[in-house]
């Protein structure tokens, strides 16, 4: 293995999330950070849509549907969420960075969309 495949995976329940307040739900305005675009990236997540995540974005993005999430979620976990619901609603990033960033989120937290 080469070093660049030995990189160190973000553990995306002890990253540190931006806090979210009350005015970010109701008009985000969160961008892309790149570290966590660059880990989607070298998890698949990047323009790969057969990723589990990236199925569950799609679905939720396009047509809603029922999350069912993954039991016993820590709190890192439960930040991220509220995180990505934010950064889903922002206008400012690609739609192909939400999809990957928050399909990544999505894989972690979870368990399937009805």
């Amino acid at each position: 293995m080469n070093k660049k495949n030995k990189t160190k995976r973000i553990n995306l329940s002890e990253y540190n999330w931006p806090e979210v307040a009350e005015v970010d739900e109701a008009f985000p305005t969160f961008v892309a950070p790149d570290d966590l675009l660059e880990e989607a990236t070298q998890r698949g997540h990047l323009h790969n849509e057969n990723k589990e995540g990236n199925i569950m974005f799609s679905q939720i993005f396009f047509n809603k549907g029922k999350i069912i999430f993954k039991k016993n979620l820590t709190e890192g976990q439960k930040k991220a969420w509220l995180w990505c619901t934010v950064f889903i609603g922002s206008y400012d990033p690609k739609h192909e960075h939400k999809e990957a960033i928050a399909g990544m989120i999505m894989e972690e937290v979870v368990e399937k969309i009805k």
